[in-house]
């Protein structure tokens, strides 16, 4: 691993990022064999040396409010990762906006919390359908 390398990720160290649109911290890091790997609070990310340059790029600030909605991925709310599939930080904030929904339904249901219920919904529904045109054009296109 150069050394550049090796102090960049030290600093990092510790600090909370974006990656990929989720929220993490970088808890150590080594090199195994050809690769880089990095561990941090939700999983362990492994690079060759030619990725490691994008990894930096891809890091982003955790800006204040930009996240307000996303959660947290010291929580187990990170969804299931089969066969690599990771939900993006879109499908996180729909689940976690339904379910706040929710909550606040069973706290009380008014007219205007049912109204509002039903606002989210049609646009969560609508982005679903979305992504589901999206995954039979994938498809569609790997034939």
């Amino acid at each position: 691993m150069v050394e550049d390398t090796a102090h960049k990720l030290e600093q990092l160290i510790g600090e909370t990022k974006m990656y990929n649109g989720k929220k993490i911290t970088i808890s150590s890091f080594k090199e195994v064999g050809q690769t880089i790997v990095i561990k941090t609070n939700s999983r362990t990310i492994t690079l060759l040396p030619s990725e490691i340059d994008l990894f930096f790029i891809d890091l982003k600030d955790v800006e204040p409010g930009s996240t307000r909605n996303l959660p947290d991925t010291n929580n187990n709310d990170k969804g299931i990762i089969i066969n690599g599939y990771e939900p993006s930080a879109e499908n996180i904030t729909i689940k976690t906006t339904l379910m706040d929904v929710l909550k606040e339904l069973n706290n009380g249901a008014t007219d205007e919390k049912i109204k509002k219920a039903r606002s989210i919904c049609d646009v969560a529904n609508t982005m679903v359908n979305i992504q589901k045109a999206e995954i039979q054009l994938i498809n569609a296109v790997k034939k």
